[in-house]
């Protein structure tokens, strides 16, 4: 009996460690999106933060794990969002060799805005993302992302030298893909399936890339000198967005 005890007990301390292992522990998955937490309660298998993106406060992460994937060798997590600026609902998967992540998420303009007001530009209409899935493979690069943005449009205001301009722009939709381990967005009108810009960011350096058609440069009231077809790209800016 006294050698089935000394077995147990440490059995039982491995097991009670592992069971209220702090929430803390759990930002580590969140390492290949430059996301951290912040005030994080519970434990890293039921638990809550704050989570920080490089501009903004997002507002508060709610996690779950689901058990039935430990037996399978990866460790997967319901999450949650439901702050007044986003809500999401996704899943969050990440093993030795890949990990992933599948949401749906409405996004306040002043999300957007706070990565938009360093290049004096404000928008205003809700975003989604509809049908996100991004895998990255063990070096952290982008392996297959697919889904869709929407965004309801609506005023939009810019600097151009001195002067502020203030457009209404149409609803747009835009595609998401993976080329080369870089993440792709293509946008369209909705109404006019018109081609506007196209948009590639590279993880590893942080820097986007932007191609812009005669179409939006013609919407956002800067027209372009240009006999070029409508969905033709005439400007194009890259600009490191992360560093």
């Amino acid at each position: 009996m006294k050698r089935v005890y000394l077995i147990l007990v440490p059995l039982f301390v491995i097991v009670l460690i592992v069971i209220l292992i702090p929430a803390q522990v759990f930002a580590v998955f969140l390492d290949d999106y430059r996301v951290h937490l912040l005030g994080a309660r519970g434990t890293i298998w039921n638990g809550s933060a704050e989570l920080i993106a490089p501009t903004t406060n997002l507002g508060r992460l709610e996690w779950k794990i689901a058990p039935a994937a430990l037996f399978r060798g990866s460790l997967k997590y319901d999450i949650a969002m439901r702050s007044s600026k986003l809500q999401v609902a996704g899943i969050l998967e990440k093993s030795l060799s890949e990990s992933s992540f599948i949401a749906q998420a409405t996004i306040e303009p002043s999300v957007v805005n706070s990565v938009l007001l360093h290049y004096d530009i404000k928008v205003s209409g809700n975003f989604a993302l509809k049908s996100v899935e991004l895998r990255l493979n063990g070096s952290n690069t982008v392996e297959s992302l697919s889904g869709s943005v929407h965004w309801d449009g609506g005023t939009s205001r810019y600097l151009v030298g001195e002067e502020t301009r203030t457009v209404t722009l149409p609803p747009i939709v835009a595609e998401l893909s993976a080329h080369e381990g870089d993440a792709m967005l293509l946008a369209f009108d909705e109404a006019s399936d018109t081609k506007l810009m196209s948009v590639r960011f590279e993880p590893d350096s942080g820097w986007i890339h932007v191609a812009i058609t005669r179409q939006m440069l013609d919407l956002v009231q800067m027209p372009w000198d240009s006999v070029s077809a409508s969905d033709s790209e005439v400007l194009k800016v890259s600009r490191q967005l992360i560093r």
